[in-house]
């Protein structure tokens, strides 16, 4: 999932190619996108069918009866039905691009193709649910966050698991192996699970949320593997974005927006968009704003407290990386996360 539509990449970064060239080659190579709706503020997902033998699906959409049905009648239009895909690949783990697939593994007999710890994320088990809550009670503490706010402030988990249902894939990889027929190439941040799949002889990519013109993909703040650290999720992100600003992509198509053909522009606007980002920050902390807190409350003063560890995952990922840059260091004081200049 992306924070929303940010008004700063609107409109910004166009493909080379005209959008009418970008249609001519999805249906050239037999590729049907299909937009199903969420109630987010980024609005549509992207999922991308490719009508050759095997026909695969490449995401699902969130597991509502909307979406559900779009997805039927979008494949309708092709001639095709639900029980046609062969096999369902899920880009990463997060329910918009994921939500559906527990059901149409019940309705069909697609196989299921994700990144080997995306099978966690379906198990659902009260355990990992009690977990996660801790978890996001704890960090909430940790961040600044007053304790009449954070009282009204965990209710997202539970919100988004509705949007899913249980599952288990088929088949799971690790980085660089073959997927069918794509090449994958692992680019965590946005999620822990973000890959990337390039059939490199037609030379398209799926690219889920790692890289999107219509929006920033912010990584989100996670729970980490019992006993070890929190991921420095913007950090590990920016890192993927070096590395894929490398690879040869060609028409990328992303999890939100429309696609493009020029990824190393829209990863150099990332990275640039990032950087004025912590530069704002820094002057916040500089003025006495120390804790994620703090630096979200004034980056983002509106956002309603069950959408507050979105703002925290943008402030403490900023933080993070200043201190990975040498530029602040950070301590704990009762508990509390602070950052100061060097």
């Amino acid at each position: 999932m992306v924070f929303g539509n940010d008004e700063n990449f609107r409109g910004r970064v166009v493909s080379t190619l005209e959008s009418i060239e970008i249609f001519s080659l999805l249906e050239k190579n037999h590729i049907i996108p299909i937009s199903l709706p969420t109630p987010f503020p980024v609005g549509p997902v992207n999922c991308f069918l490719f009508k050759k033998d095997p026909v695969t699906l490449f995401d699902t959409g969130l597991n509502t009866d909307e979406s559900h049905h779009e997805l039927s009648r979008q494949l309708s239009d092709h001639g095709l039905i639900l029980n046609d895909i062969d096999n369902i690949v899920v880009t990463h783990g997060h329910r918009d691009h994921m939500g559906l697939l527990g059901r149409l593994l019940e309705e069909t007999d697609a196989k299921a193709y994700g990144q080997a710890t995306i099978n966690r994320l379906g198990a659902f088990t009260e355990e990992d649910v009690t977990n996660r809550k801790n978890f996001f009670i704890g960090i909430l503490k940790e961040f600044g966050v007053p304790l009449d706010i954070r009282e009204n402030a965990n209710s997202l988990y539970e919100r988004f698991r509705r949007f899913s249902e249980p599952f288990e894939l088929d088949f799971t990889f690790e980085e660089g192996e073959k997927v069918l027929d794509y090449d994958t190439y692992f680019v965590p941040g946005h999620s822990p699970t973000d890959t990337i799949f390039t059939d490199h002889e037609q030379r398209i990519s799926v690219t889920g949320d790692h890289l999107l013109t219509n929006t920033n993909p912010n990584p989100l703040l996670r729970r980490p593997d019992e006993g070890k650290p929190r991921d420095k999720s913007l950090v590990e992100y920016q890192a993927s974005l070096r590395k894929s600003r490398e690879l040869d992509l060609g028409l990328c198509l992303p999890g939100h927006g429309q696609p493009f053909d020029n990824h190393i522009e829209v990863v150099d606007r990332i990275l640039q968009k990032q950087s004025r980002r912590e530069e704002l920050i820094l002057r916040l902390v500089r003025d006495g704003r120390t804790t994620p807190y703090l630096i979200s409350k004034k980056l983002f003063p509106d956002l309603p407290p069950p959408h507050l560890h979105l703002g925290l995952s943008i402030s403490v990922g900023h933080l993070e990386v200043l201190e990975e840059n040498g530029i602040l260091k950070s301590h704990h004081d009762s508990g509390v996360l602070h950052f100061a200049p060097v």
